[in-house]
């Protein structure tokens, strides 16, 4: 497969875990989701890109020294 359709695979399972959780979801918790499949890329680096992107939102929470992201 490439990595381009591997990549949407992962786009969509982070879409819809945060769309389905009821608050803002930490890295760790979205990396252990993302355990499940095949991930071909750094979970961090992906969610910050889609957070470029205007996918999800995500912001530095200095309580939790976590970087905390969801979806409006």
């Amino acid at each position: 497969m490439s990595k381009e359709y591997e990549e949407d695979k992962v786009v969509k399972a982070i879409v819809l875990t945060l769309e389905s959780s009821k608050k803002p979801m930490n890295t760790v918790e979205i990396q252990k989701v993302l355990e499940e499949i095949d991930c071909p890329d750094i979970p961090p680096l992906l969610l910050n890109r889609l957070r470029l992107r205007g996918v999800i939102k995500g912001k530095l929470d200095i309580k939790q020294k976590a970087w905390l992201w969801w979806i409006e």
